[in-house]
């Protein structure tokens, strides 16, 4: 048995999104079977694997941004959640070492012990690439149809 307990481990393997538990070392403590199938990775290539390793191949927390005052900042999601203890959500374009795109929504929430402490970060990743695709075929097509309406004169 792992750190957060078989039964929890039961639930989030039947989800379809993919699931990442993360402790406040960056490490990954639990992966669940759809984020192993997203990322075609074996369970015990990730467990124990810091989070930026696993999902970017880096060995820091996320790449340095440089402010416009030419300071280097870290600006990284999981940083600002033990930080902040405040859930996030966003969207990424994530692409893989082989070249494929896909586009996620992700949820992360901090896990908090009795103290209010945050000791784990959960994180919830959903593929929405073809719904964006869909989004952005529509919004052409409108785009489309609104200009052949504005070419047709009164």
């Amino acid at each position: 048995m792992n750190e957060i307990g078989n039964d929890t481990e039961k639930f989030l393997d039947v989800l379809c999104d993919g699931v990442l538990i993360i402790d406040r070392n960056f490490k990954v403590v639990f992966v669940n079977k759809a984020m192993l199938g997203l990322c075609e990775q074996k369970i015990e290539d990730v467990i124990g694997q810091r989070c930026h390793v696993f999902s970017h191949n880096c060995p820091t927390p996320c790449t340095p941004l440089i402010s416009e005052a030419g300071k280097s900042e870290f600006v990284c999601p999981h940083r600002n959640i033990f930080k902040a203890g405040a859930p996030i959500s966003i969207i990424h374009t994530h692409i893989f070492p082989d070249g494929r795109e896909r586009i996620f929504e992700i949820t992360a929430s901090p896990v908090k012990d009795e103290k209010g402490n945050v000791v784990y970060m959960i994180e919830v990743l959903r593929d929405i690439t073809e719904k964006k695709k869909a989004e952005d075929g529509l919004k052409e097509h409108e785009a489309f149809l609104y200009s052949i309406l504005e070419g047709i004169g009164d």
